[in-house]
Formats: structure tokens, sequence, C-alpha cells
């Protein structure tokens, strides 16, 4: 990532006539931040949604449809498919898919499925 949000650079303050800044940057700052924040909190609130909606509508669906391998390769498909737009579109960056990464994931792969059946 070229942005590191835990770690911010630090602006180095300015002595003599250059230390006071503008009002409207610090008003600009503290806008950014207040928008930051509640972005995060948004985002926190969104993904305990609809981990839990997820899950009623995964039992739901392993229920009424009878192929689960084909519903965790539809769900896999549609990860997928909302991370390249979006990457694509800029509206967030991702890794690079590659050999290591898929090797990694290959246990929660066979897993997933065999969870579906007890």
């Amino acid at each position: 990532m070229s942005k590191d949000e835990e770690n911010p650079t630090v602006v180095k303050t300015k002595h003599g006539s250059e230390a006071s800044a503008p009002s409207s940057e610090i008003q600009v700052t503290w806008y950014g931040s207040l928008l930051q924040q509640a972005l995060v909190y948004g985002l926190a609130a969104w993904y305990c949604l609809s981990a839990s909606l997820l899950s009623i509508i995964n039992k739901w669906t392993v229920m009424k449809f009878p192929y689960p391998g084909a519903l965790t390769a539809l769900q896999y498909f549609t990860s997928a498919a909302g991370v390249f737009l979006c990457g694509y579109f800029k509206l967030m960056e991702h890794d690079a898919l590659d050999l290591l990464t898929m090797a990694v994931s290959t246990c929660s792969d066979y897993i997933l499925p065999l969870s579906f059946h007890q």
C-alpha cells in the first residue's frame, strides 16, 4: 500500500514567521480526522451487520440449494469480482494474486465446504 494509515508521516513544524498556519488548513485537518473516524466506525458497523446477515443467508441457502460446492465457488467468484472491480476503479488497493497466496488459502478452500456437511 502506498499510504500507511497506522503510521502517518509527521509534518515538521516551522519556526519564526512561517510557524503560523492558516486556520483553513487546521479546519481541513479537523474535518478530515472526523471523516476518517466516521468512515472507520461506519465500515465496522457495516461489517458486523453484513457478517451476521451472511451467516443467516448461508444457513438458509445451504438448506434450500442442494449443491454446497457450487455455492462456495459462487461466493468466492463474487468476492474476487468485487475486489477486482474495486481495484480497477481505484476504490481500494489490493495485493497481487500469486502462487504463495493461493497455497496459503488452499487449506480453507477444502475445510469450508466440509463444514457444510455437519
